[in-house]
Parts: C-alpha cells; sequence; structure tokens
C-alpha cells in the first residue's frame, strides 16, 4: 500500500507567534501536511516559493517590503503551481477581490480554526476556490464598480478610485495594500487631487468629487 504523498506548505506572516501557531494547527488538523517553510516578509515568500516549490503558500496581506497582494502577482507568475491561500484579517470585499483577481486559490481570515485552515487546503489541492460562506455572501453582495468612468473629470482613473476608497473610508494604509503600492505614494496621490480641485481638507475633496 503507497503512502499518501504529503502536502506541502510554507508559511508568510510578520509575526513568528502566528506562525508558529498556524503550523501547529495545520499538523494537528492533518497528519499529511508538512510544513516545510516560513517567510516573515512578501519578498521572503517570494524567495522561499522559488526555492521550496510548496504546494501551499498561506500569505498575510500586510506584510514588510512588499505587500502579500504584490508578492501573490510575482508568486503565480513564477511559482504558478503553487496555490495561496491569503490569510488575513482583512475581511472587506475590496482585498478579497483583489486577491482573486491576482491569482488566490482560497481567502482564509486569522480567526480560522485548525479544521477550517485543512478544510481550505484540501478544497484548493482539489482545484477549487476556498472561501467562507459568511465573506462569500458579503463578496457577491458588495456593490460591483460601475462600467463607466464616473467621478471628476479633471482626475485620472486611478485619482478616482483613490477618492472613490476615501469615500468609502478606507486609510491610506488599506487603499495602498489594495492597490499593492506603499502608503507614501497613495499620499502623494492624495496632495495632487486635493491640487488639481483646490481643495482644502478632504471633507472638502469628497464633497466635490461624486460617483453614479
Amino acid at each position: 500500500m503507497t503512502a499518501e504523498k504529503p502536502v506541502t506548505v510554507v508559511i508568510a506572516d510578520d509575526h513568528t507567534l502566528l506562525r508558529k501557531g498556524i503550523e501547529s494547527l495545520l499538523t494537528h488538523s492533518n497528519p499529511h501536511i508538512r510544513v516545510i517553510g516560513e517567510a516573515g516578509t512578501g519578498v521572503e515568500a517570494v524567495e522561499a516559493c522559488s526555492r521550496l516549490k510548496p504546494d501551499i503558500l498561506m500569505l498575510d496581506i500586510t506584510m514588510p517590503d512588499m505587500t502579500g497582494i504584490e508578492a501573490l502577482k510575482i508568486i503565480k507568475s513564477q511559482c504558478p503551481q503553487t496555490h495561496v491561500i491569503m490569510l488575513t484579517m482583512h475581511s472587506d470585499s475590496l482585498y478579497i477581490r483583489e486577491c482573486m483577481a491576482k491569482g488566490a486559490s482560497g481567502y482564509v481570515l486569522k480567526d480560522a480554526a485548525g479544521e477550517e485552515l485543512n478544510d481550505a487546503i484540501v478544497t484548493v489541492m482539489q482545484g477549487s476556490v476556498y472561501l467562507r460562506a459568511q465573506l462569500a455572501t458579503s463578496l457577491w453582495s458588495a456593490e460591483p464598480a460601475p462600467e463607466a468612468p464616473t467621478g471628476h473629470p479633471l482626475l485620472t482613473a486611478r485619482e478616482n478610485e483613490i477618492v472613490r476608497m476615501l469615500k468609502a473610508g478606507k486609510s491610506n494604509k488599506m487603499i495602498a495594500s489594495f492597490l499593492g503600492v506603499s502608503v507614501n505614494t497613495v499620499r502623494t496621490h492624495r496632495a495632487n487631487i486635493m491640487k488639481k480641485l483646490d481643495a482644502h481638507s478632504v471633507v472638502e475633496l469628497l464633497n466635490m468629487v461624486t460617483f453614479e
């Protein structure tokens, strides 16, 4: 009788204790899961996948030096055989859509129990996408972005996109992570937007731009 081949996993998160906790949950929920590597930054996650070629990468979104979304794009290009499961605290549909669009096979919140982590791995290894029911409901019920360009005519598409997220209450950090850019880049965009529209406060800016 041939032994079942283990599922190899790399865990990428900037907190060591969390990585160890995830490893413990995974190995106790499924004896066929083998954690073969860890990464504490986005760059390390890309390097670990390139070197170890794991079946699964569990990847946080908020990571030093390179966001998980930026790392995801590179990893899916360089290591298409690796299934990436985002493991994050962000339940916002904007993050879910962006990660899925860039090739993630699953999206799990950090409050997940070992059984859910195992279910996510089994699901993506079978070629399906894993998304908790509550997240799926939030995703599909979220208001879709309009097909026609809307916003202020003096602003570029990217600038209008940033204003849209500001109106939705997103912070600079959340916008940066969603767009895969630095917080400083978002701040620069905001300054340029306010200069273009001669707005003297964020409240004034948001009142000047409307979306259909």
